[in-house]
């Protein structure tokens, strides 16, 4: 016996207990990942300190995953771990739109990724549970599915009602719909543990590291992760940069996820039936080839076609790593596993996002080029007297027809006299 009483317990209400956590986890994300980095832009903070911000969310579950994983399966509890992370989660996107210095976002996102990261992969375990073993991919396919219907909704509601996303509007709604995730899973009623089954230890945890297939799918997630975190995360700034039109963002996130349920649903079976390395191979094909064309694109409206590899790609890697450290643990490993999975991916999106450079901050379109220097990134008082005179010099250049000016506001970090060399001093 593997530590069960009844396994195949993917009942009518376990199977809506997931599918509304997912539901309402993935909406929440739908606010999260494109419009965060915009409202931190807005607030004047330049790209490298959003990149930073972004990259501590992860760190935060890079330090806690693995003793998390390694806590539920060695007291055999799910259901409160979830809970306690997306409670968290909640209770730090309440503080958000009150929120100036950096130094508190950073603390807020550490803590906010601690939550999160330790909910998804908890919540994996428990679908695990619950799943027929044979069945893994297609029933996991079926749950996460809602998370992607949730993240259309989040983005057919901002498509419709633009207004929601400016000026931090959709922190409380962050909030709610992680309280609504908890009162989701809380419906589960997993498989009764054996009364003779030994408790997991951390010796049985370290031994998951002995298995070479496990390690490289690791390795694989780690180094898949870190591209697609750094151009999910950087999309909406990409479109920004483009000058394209408010309403374009959530269109192209949305365009992404409309085609990932039905490939989610596909790739799922699919990969129960033929096994997981061909789906996880078309994925580590494609990816590549996708993120050369984002550096090719010149027109925003280019990007909606190139966000249907996305949603090839994501769907894959949603449902086939999951599979694949099911297939490779035990009942009494299954939240281990999937926290060292979740671990790999978390500090791949670390490592992604916090490696974005910082662009220069260009206003109007000249060939006179002048070079301005503002800490649009201090905190306090600095920050905002600075963001002050970037809006006078918008105003003034504004009262010019076609003036053949351009400021050049460089990061604050690399104010070095070679990014200069072009720009004439003021």
């Amino acid at each position: 016996m593997d530590g069960y009483e009844d396994q195949g317990a993917f009942s009518p209400r376990n199977r809506i207990g997931l599918s509304g956590y997912y539901f309402f986890t993935w909406a929440a994300v739908g606010f999260v990942t494109p419009f965060l980095p915009l409202y931190w832009r807005a607030t004047g903070y330049d790209y490298q300190t959003i990149g930073e911000l972004i990259a501590l969310a992860s760190v935060g579950g890079v330090a806690i995953l693995i003793p998390v994983g390694i806590l539920s399966d060695r007291f055999r509890t799910r259901k409160p771990l979830i809970a306690a992370g997306s409670l968290t989660v909640a209770a730090c996107f309440l503080f958000y739109p009150s929120v100036r210095d950096p130094r508190i976002f950073a603390a807020l996102q550490t803590l906010m990724g601690i939550g999160f990261t330790s909910s998804v992969a908890i919540t994996s375990a428990l679908g695990a549970d619950v799943f027929r073993r044979r069945a893994a991919g297609r029933s996991f396919a079926q749950v996460r599915s809602f998370g992607t219907v949730g993240f259309i909704s989040t983005m057919v509601i901002t498509f419709i009602t633009p207004k929601l996303t400016a000026g931090g509007h959709f922190f409380p709604l962050i909030s709610l719909l992680h309280i609504l995730a908890v009162i989701s899973v809380l419906m589960v009623k997993p498989p009764r543990w054996e009364s003779t089954a030994n408790g997991f230890s951390l010796r049985e945890a370290t031994s998951l590291l002995s298995n070479l297939n496990l390690v490289a799918m690791i390795g694989a997630t780690f180094l898949f992760s870190a591209a697609l975190t750094t151009a999910t995360h950087n999309l909406s700034l990409l479109l920004h940069h483009l000058k394209a039109p408010a309403r374009l963002v959530p269109m192209c996130y949305a365009t992404s996820a409309i085609i990932e349920i039905p490939f989610m649903l596909a790739v799922g079976g699919f990969s129960d039936r033929v096994g997981r390395r061909l789906p996880l191979l078309v994925a580590f094909l494609v990816l590549p080839v996708r993120l050369l064309l984002y550096s090719l694109i010149r027109n925003p409206f280019w990007v909606l076609g190139l966000q249907l590899t996305h949603g090839l790609t994501f769907s894959i890697m949603a449902v086939v790593p999951f599979a694949f450290v099911n297939d490779c643990t035990t009942p009494k490993q299954r939240a281990t596993g999937q926290s060292i999975l979740n671990t790999a991916s978390a500090l791949a999106a670390a490592a992604g996002p916090a490696g974005t450079p910082q662009q220069p901050v260009t206003v109007g379109n000249g060939q006179v080029k002048v070079g301005l220097v503002l800490p649009l990134s201090a905190s306090g008082n600095a920050g905002v007297a600075a963001q002050s005179m970037k809006n006078a010099a918008e105003m003034a250049l504004s009262e010019f027809l076609n003036p053949n000016l351009q400021l050049l506001i460089p990061p604050s970090s690399q104010l070095s006299a070679c990014w200069f060399r072009s720009a004439k001093p003021v």
